[in-house]
C-alpha cells in the first residue's frame, strides 16, 4: 500500500495557517479588549459630562436665584402682590433645580432650601402686615398730635377772647407762660414725632441684624421723649385733656406694633441664616459633585492605565507564547524537512567536489526531496560522464590557451612564458640565449590582393617552413598578424644568432606556392641576445620590436642586431610624428627633383619631385623616415598637396624664365589616401588654374601596392584624371603581384619598374631579375605603356635596358636628385648631371 504523498508546500502551508490562526485569537482579543475599554470610556464620559452639565446648570441657576432672594433680603417695601410673585417664580426655579439631578442628597438640600425660602416669604409678608400697621399707628399717632395741636390752638384763643371780654387791655404774664408752655411743648411733640417718623422710614427701607436693635432702641427712646413732652402738655380745656389721653393710647399702640416688628425682626435674621445655610450647603453639594467627577474621572485614567498595561502584558505574553510555539515549529519543520536533506546533499557535493561523481544519495521520502534526489543521482552519474570527457578537453584547452588557433605555434601568452622561464634558468646557471622578432614583409598586400583567405594560408606554410628550419634548436610562436617570434634557448654566441636570422631570411625569400600562384615573403628581424639586450621580459621583446622596425627600415628583408642608438632612433621617430604639422607650418620642408632621361639620347624628359625635410634639430631627413609616419597619422593628404602646390609653382617658375618644357613631364607621387580623394580633380585643376599651369605636363604616381589595395576606386580616379589632362603612372611596379588582369582594369599610362629588378642587372649575365624586367617590359610595349626604369646606378644596368627595349629611366648613374636651380641649368644644356 502506497503512503499518501505530503508535499513540503503543504506542511508548510499547514504549520503557517496554525500560527496565522494564533495570531487572528491574539488579534480578536485585543480588539475585544480595547472595545471593552472604549465603552468604558464612552459611558464614564457621558455620566461625567451628564454631571458636569447639571451642576453648572445648578450654579448658573443659584447665582441667579441668590441675586434675587438678596434683592428681597435687603428690602421690606414689597407689597404682597409682588412678594407672592416672586416667591412663586422663585419656588419654580428651585423645583427645576431640584428635577435637574436625580441624587436623593441634592433634593433633600433643595427641599430644605424650599422649605428655608416658604419661611422666608411667610416672615417677609408678616414684616409687611406689621410694616402697614405700623404706619397706620403712624398716621394715626399725627392726627390725635394734629389734634392736640388744634386743642391748644383753641384753648389759646378762648383765653385771648375772655380776657377782652373782661376788658384786661393787657394780659399778664401767667396768660403768656401757659400759652407758651403749651405750644413749646407741642413743638417738642411734632420734632420727637419726626424723629420717629425718620428712624421707622430707615427701618422700611434697608435694616441689617447689626443696625436693628440700635433703630429699634432709639426708637424707644425718641416715644419715652414723646411721652415725656406728652405728660409736660399740661391744660384744663377738655379737648386738650381728651386728645392728650388719645394720643397716650395711639403711643401705646406704636409701642406694641413696634414690639410685634422686632418679634418679626429677629424672627427674619434667623430664616435668613437658615436660607444662607441651606444654599451653602446645596452650593457645597454641587462642589462636592464635581469634586467626586474629578475624582471619578482620576479613578477611571487610572482604571484604564491598569486595563491598558494588564492588555499590554497579556498581549506580550501571548505574542511570546505564539512566537515560540512558531520558532518551534518551523525549526522542527526545517529540521527535519530542509536542513537534514541538505545536509545530506552538502555531504555529496563534497564529495563530487573531491571528484567523487559516482556518488548517490538515498533520503527515503516521498515528497520533493525524492523528485530531488532522483535528479541529484542522474546529475551525479552525468558528471561522472562529464568529467572524464571535460579531462580529455582540458587538454585541448590548455593547448589551444597556448597556442595560436591558425598555425598551431606557440600564442604571445606561451612564448611570453616560455622566456620567464628563459631568463629563469640563465639566472640560475649564468647562461644566454637568443630572440628573433619577425615581421612578415608586404604581407599587406597579399591579403589586399589575394584575398584574407589566402593571407591565412600563407601564415600556415610560413610558420611551417619556421618549424622546420628551426627544428628542434628553438621554439617558434606566432604573436598575432604577421609577427612572429623565435627563441634559441641554448644560444650562447651573437654571431650565431645572426646567422640563424640569415638563414631564417634565406628560407622565408623561396616562393610560396598558392593556388598556382608564387607569392614571395621576405622578412624584417630584430635580433636580441639575453642579457646583453635586455634582462626582463618587458625589454628584451620591446627592443626585438625596436631592431625588427629598424630592419624594415633598412630596406626590409633583412635582419637588424639591437643596439642603444635604436631606441634613440625610435624616440626620434616619435618626435618626427609629433613635428610633421609644425614642418608644413614653418616651410620646413624642401623639394628636389630627380631628372628622367632618354637612354638613347640622354635628354631630359622630365623628373620626378622628391620631398625632403629639413628638420630644426635632426637636420636633413630622408621621405623613408618620416612619410610613414605621415601615412599612419593621415597627415599625408596635406604633405602631397604641399608637394603638388610646389611643383606647380616651379613649373610656372620655369615658363615664365623661357625653359622650354615641351614633352617633358614632371611627376608627383601620391598616396592611396590622396589619390582616391573624391574631390582631389577639382583641388588640382584650382590650383594648376591659379598658378597657370598645364596639366599635360603633370603626372600623378601611384604605387602598385596601393592600386592592387583599392583597384576598383582607383580605376576610376584614374579615368576621372585622365579625363582632366593628367598622366597616370604606376610607381613601384614588379614588387608586387604584377597581372595582367589588373593591368587592363587599370587604364594608367606609364609603368615604372622597381629599382629592386634593375639593381640586378647584368649586361653579361642573363638572370632572374633580368627575365623578370623582361616580362614587365613586354607586358608594357604589349598594351602600349610608357615604361621607364628606376635606381639605374650603372652603365651596365642602362645597356641592358636598352637592349630588353626600356629607353627611358632614372638613377643615381644619370642624375642625383638635384635642387631646382640645378634642374633648370640642366635643362637648359640638357645633358646629365652624373
Amino acid at each position: 500500500m502506497n503512503t499518501p504523498k505530503i508535499t513540503l508546500g503543504f506542511r508548510f502551508i499547514f504549520s503557517a495557517l496554525l500560527v496565522l490562526t494564533l495570531l487572528c485569537s491574539l488579534g480578536f482579543y485585543v480588539i475585544n479588549s480595547l472595545s471593552n475599554i472604549r465603552s468604558i470610556i464612552d459611558y464614564q464620559s457621558n455620566q461625567h459630562i451628564n454631571k458636569l452639565a447639571i451642576n453648572s446648570s445648578v450654579s448658573r441657576e443659584m447665582f441667579i436665584l441668590s441675586n434675587r432672594i438678596q434683592l428681597l433680603e435687603q428690602s421690606l417695601l414689597y407689597d404682597k402682590e409682588i412678594l407672592n410673585k416672586e416667591g412663586q417664580f422663585i419656588e419654580q426655579k428651585l423645583n427645576e433645580i431640584r428635577a435637574l439631578s436625580d441624587s436623593t442628597n441634592f433634593s433633600q438640600l433643595t427641599d430644605v432650601f424650599i422649605r428655608n425660602f416658604h419661611r422666608f416669604i411667610d416672615n417677609s409678608l408678616s414684616l409687611n402686615q406689621i410694616l402697614r400697621e405700623l404706619n397706620s399707628a403712624d398716621k394715626e399717632l399725627l392726627d390725635i398730635l394734629e389734634a392736640l395741636d388744634l386743642s391748644v390752638s383753641e384753648n389759646h384763643l378762648n383765653n385771648v377772647l375772655r380776657h377782652e371780654n373782661t376788658h384786661i387791655s393787657t394780659p399778664g404774664d401767667n396768660f403768656h407762660t401757659s400759652n407758651n408752655v403749651l405750644e413749646g411743648a407741642i413743638t417738642r411733640l411734632r420734632v420727637t414725632y419726626l424723629t420717629i417718623g425718620k428712624l421707622t422710614a430707615t427701618i422700611r427701607s434697608r435694616i441689617t441684624p447689626d443696625t436693628e436693635e440700635v433703630l429699634i432702641i432709639e426708637i424707644e427712646n425718641q416715644l419715652d421723649i414723646f411721652e415725656l413732652h406728652l405728660s409736660n402738655l399740661n391744660g384744663l380745656y377738655s379737648p386738650i385733656i381728651e386728645n392728650k389721653l388719645k394720643t397716650k393710647q395711639s403711643l401705646d399702640q406704636y409701642r406694641q406694633v413696634l414690639q410685634k416688628l422686632q418679634s418679626k425682626l429677629a424672627q427674619r435674621w434667623r430664616i435668613l441664616s437658615s436660607l444662607a445655610k441651606s444654599e451653602d450647603e446645596l452650593l457645597t453639594q454641587v462642589e462636592k459633585t464635581e469634586g467626586s467627577v474629578k475624582f471619578s474621572a482620576i479613578l477611571l485614567k487610572n482604571q484604564l492605565k491598569t486595563e491598558i498595561q494588564t492588555l499590554r502584558l497579556e498581549v506580550i505574553y501571548f505574542a511570546g507564547f505564539i512566537l515560540i510555539f512558531s520558532g518551534i515549529v518551523f525549526i522542527r519543520q526545517i529540521h527535519k524537512h530542509i536542513k537534514s536533506p541538505i545536509k545530506t546533499i552538502i555531504t555529496r557535493f563534497n564529495e563530487i567536489e573531491a571528484d567523487q561523481f559516482n556518488q548517490v544519495i538515498k533520503l527515503q521520502r516521498q515528497d520533493e526531496w525524492n523528485t530531488i534526489e532522483k535528479a541529484f543521482n542522474k546529475m551525479s552519474r552525468r558528471l561522472d560522464e562529464t568529467y572524464q570527457e571535460l579531462q580529455a578537453e582540458r587538454i585541448k584547452l590548455n593547448h589551444l590557451a597556448h597556442h595560436d588557433v591558425l598555425t598551431g605555434l606557440a600564442n604571445r601568452l606561451q612564448v611570453y612564458q616560455d622566456i620567464e622561464h628563459c631568463i629563469k634558468k640563465s639566472q640560475q646557471t649564468g647562461a644566454k640565449f637568443g630572440l628573433l622578432f619577425l615581421d612578415i614583409d608586404q604581407f599587406k598586400h597579399v591579403n589586399d590582393s589575394l584575398g584574407h583567405g589566402m593571407g591565412d594560408q600563407l601564415l600556415k606554410l610560413i610558420s611551417k617552413r619556421l618549424r622546420e628550419t628551426v627544428a628542434s634548436d628553438g621554439i617558434v610562436a606566432r604573436l598575432g598578424g604577421d609577427e612572429f617570434m623565435v627563441i634559441y634557448p641554448d644560444e650562447q654566441n651573437l654571431a650565431s644568432l645572426q646567422d640563424r636570422a640569415e638563414e631564417l631570411n634565406c628560407t622565408l625569400n623561396l616562393p610560396f606556392e598558392l593556388n598556382a600562384n608564387s607569392v614571395f615573403a621576405g622578412s624584417s628581424i630584430g635580433v636580441c641576445l639575453y642579457p646583453e639586450h635586455g634582462d626582463t621580459l618587458e625589454s628584451l621583446v620591446s627592443n626585438a620590436d625596436v631592431a625588427m622596425y629598424h630592419a624594415k627600415r633598412k630596406g626590409r628583408n633583412t635582419y637588424s642586431v639591437y643596439q642603444a642608438e635604436m631606441s634613440t632612433e625610435a624616440h626620434k621617430l616619435l618626435q618626427l610624428s609629433s613635428g610633421i604639422r609644425k614642418a608644413i607650418e614653418n616651410d620646413e620642408f624642401f623639394i628636389h627633383y630627380q631628372p628622367q632621361y632618354n637612354l638613347l639620347t640622354d635628354e631630359i624628359i622630365g623628373a620626378e619631385a622628391l620631398i625632403r625635410w629639413n628638420h630644426p634639430e635632426m637636420g636633413l631627413i630622408t621621405p623613408d623616415n618620416f612619410l610613414p609616419i605621415a601615412e599612419k597619422t593621415g597627415i599625408i593628404t596635406e604633405i602631397d598637396t604641399w608637394v603638388f602646390t610646389r611643383v606647380v609653382k616651379q613649373i610656372s617658375q620655369w615658363r615664365d624664365e623661357g625653359i622650354d618644357l615641351t614633352d617633358k613631364f614632371f611627376s608627383i607621387n601620391f598616396s592611396a589616401r590622396k589619390f582616391l580623394s573624391p574631390d582631389l580633380p577639382d583641388e588640382l585643376l584650382h590650383l594648376l588654374e591659379k598658378h597657370n599651369c598645364p596639366t599635360n605636363c603633370i603626372t600623378i604616381e601611384i604605387t602598385e601596392q596601393d592600386l592592387v589595395a583599392n583597384l576598383d576606386d582607383c580605376s576610376e580616379a584614374i579615368i576621372e584624371l585622365q579625363y582632366n589632362g593628367f598622366k597616370v603612372a604606376i610607381d613601384d611596379f614588379g614588387i608586387g603581384y604584377s597581372s595582367l588582369n589588373y593591368l587592363k582594369r587599370l587604364p594608367a599610362q606609364c609603368l615604372k619598374i622597381d629599382k629592386t629588378f634593375v639593381a640586378d642587372l647584368d649586361a653579361e649575365k642573363q638572370g632572374t631579375d633580368s627575365a623578370i624586367v623582361n616580362a614587365i617590359i613586354n607586358l608594357g610595349t604589349n598594351m602600349s605603356l610608357t615604361l621607364i626604369a628606376e635606381g639605374i646606378e650603372t652603365e651596365e644596368q642602362k645597356q641592358s635596358l636598352i637592349r630588353e627595349g626600356c629607353h627611358l629611366g632614372q638613377g643615381y648613374h644619370l642624375s642625383y636628385p638635384i635642387l631646382p636651380d640645378e634642374l633648370s641649368k640642366l635643362m637648359r644644356i640638357n645633358v646629365k648631371s652624373a
